[in-house]
């Protein structure tokens, strides 16, 4: 716990930093998801599958569920990949704050951050503001999340390339 006598710029300035890295751990898993499904994709059209690699990464995703779900395998092979991509999409939606939200960082009485993200989403012309609010330890515990959910999703994508080559 932080001393509450420190200054509370330097308490700031500390909390922004923790955040800044946790921010960047979480970004780069959300990016090494999206280049292992682009190089999974990638593969299956080098093996002749007539795929179209989408633009948006959620596109991509559609793509690759379609695949996992109708390429020849086992029962267990396409339960275990339709399962790892379904777990890493419920995930997927904290990425368009984190990637395009600004950051408040906020200091609780006891010293622990906060970090509020706060963002425009714009649909059919219309813009709506957007506010996720974390503790440090949901913070932490998202992370987390990223990273079992990216290795777990990792592995099946690995097994899926190289039954694609074979």
């Amino acid at each position: 716990m932080n001393d509450l006598t420190q200054d509370p710029l330097t308490q700031h300035q500390i909390a922004r930093a923790e955040i800044d890295a946790w921010r960047g751990c979480c970004l780069d898993l959300y990016a090494r998801t999206e280049q292992a499904v682009g190089k999974t994709l990638e593969q299956a059209i080098s093996n002749g599958k007539e795929l179209k690699l989408a633009h948006l990464a959620g596109q991509r995703f559609d793509t690759l569920q379609e695949l996992a779900e109708t390429e020849p395998a086992t029962t267990k092979q396409r339960e275990a990949l339709v399962l790892a991509i379904s777990s890493w999409r419920r995930v997927e939606s904290e990425r368009f704050l984190l990637a395009h939200g600004t950051v408040q960082e906020l200091i609780d009485r006891r010293g622990d951050w906060h970090v509020r993200f706060d963002a425009q989403i714009y649909k059919t012309g219309k813009s709506t503001p957007t506010q996720w609010c974390l503790s440090k330890s949901e913070a932490m515990n998202l992370r987390d999340t990223l990273e079992t959910r990216f290795k777990a999703l990792s592995g099946q994508l690995g097994h899926f390339r190289k039954r694609l080559a074979s």
